[in-house]
């Protein structure tokens, strides 16, 4: 991240995958042109259900009181996308010129980066995208931030997710549980809630040991979980995907090591997906793949309910 002394523009666009980076961004730069106590009221905004050009530019325009700069920020402003084509030519022209007294901050979830008002950010100001971290670095934002409470940082993510504000609210549940004193896997399993793919990773391995019923179980906690079904096909199909290629580049001699480095992904992750994939003949997950790219166009072109035909997938690849 960078120092506050590097925060030197009047205008910033923070978007990207990885919201708890933006967050964080958000908030160093909340922190560093934070006015004297007493006097925030006076000297900041936030804007988080839109607002109006207009209006926005008026606010801008208002002077500090009492201290160097007056911070606004927008969430969400809708001025990065395709509408309200007219408001944001205006504030792309606004930004150009705006009083270096205020320091404009947007928080985006959507951006278009052929957008006017993108590009006037980029050339007067700042644009940060925020992407997912790679698999080594969120290992090593793990062992930062649990300072030795996680044993098996790898584990806990592939359990949890790769999600960096749930990771970091899990490791506060942990931290609360065993009273600082570090965990092993069986409590992160019983204390954690596990991310999406984690459940299908288990349903996957019930498939492959032809326990059908355990992997309808485990469906039917998902949907209760409110997860998606058409998400849930998406890690179905990659998760048979990951196995293919898995076994693919072992068959080439290829070790858990170097398999994690081709893939991108973790060598905790590799090894069970090799494993798992033991159960599978390879034309089993070539149809696998098949049967969740049919399921998903069926599932579009209103042929079946996402529900039932992500239930009817399950119940094929158990054949």
């Amino acid at each position: 991240m960078a120092a506050k002394n590097d925060l030197n523009k009047n205008v910033y666009l923070l978007y990207g995958e990885e919201r708890y980076l933006v967050l964080e961004k958000e908030k160093e730069i909340a922190d560093a042109f934070a006015p004297p106590q007493g006097l925030e009221i006076m000297n900041t905004a936030v804007y988080k259900d839109g607002v109006g050009a207009e209006q926005l530019k008026a606010d801008c325009d208002m002077l500090p009181f009492m201290a160097e700069k007056r911070l606004i920020r927008v969430v969400d402003s809708g001025f990065f996308t395709r509408g309200k084509k007219d408001e944001t030519e205006s504030v792309a022209e606004y930004v150009k010129e705006m009083p270096q007294s205020t320091v404009l901050v947007f928080v985006e979830s959507e951006v278009r980066k052929d957008n006017a008002l993108y590009k006037a950010v980029k050339k007067h100001g700042e644009c940060m995208e925020f992407g997912m971290l790679k698999a080594r670095e969120l290992t090593g934002f793990v062992k930062k931030q649990s300072k030795g409470l996680i044993k098996d940082p790898d584990f806990f993510i592939s359990y949890v997710g790769e999600s960096m504000e749930k990771l970091v609210g899990e490791m506060k549940k942990l931290a609360a549980y065993s009273n600082g004193e570090p965990v092993d896997n069986s409590v992160i399993e019983q204390v954690c809630s596990p991310a999406l793919d984690t459940y299908v990773f288990n349903m996957t391995a019930a498939i492959g040991r032809r326990d059908i019923g355990t992997a309808l179980d485990i469906y039917g906690n998902m949907l209760v979980e409110k997860a998606a079904p058409i998400a849930i096909l998406s890690n179905i199909a990659t998760q048979f995907k990951l196995m293919l290629e898995c076994k693919e580049l072992v068959k080439r001699g290829n070790g858990y090591a170097q398999i994690a480095e081709i893939l991108g992904t973790r060598e905790f992750i590799v090894k069970r997906s090799v494993e798992q994939g033991r159960n599978f003949k390879l034309s089993e997950l070539l149809n696998g793949i098949k049967a969740c790219y049919k399921c998903d166009m069926d599932i579009k072109t209103g042929k079946v309910s996402d529900v039932l035909g992500v239930e009817l997938v399950i119940l094929g690849l158990n054949k």
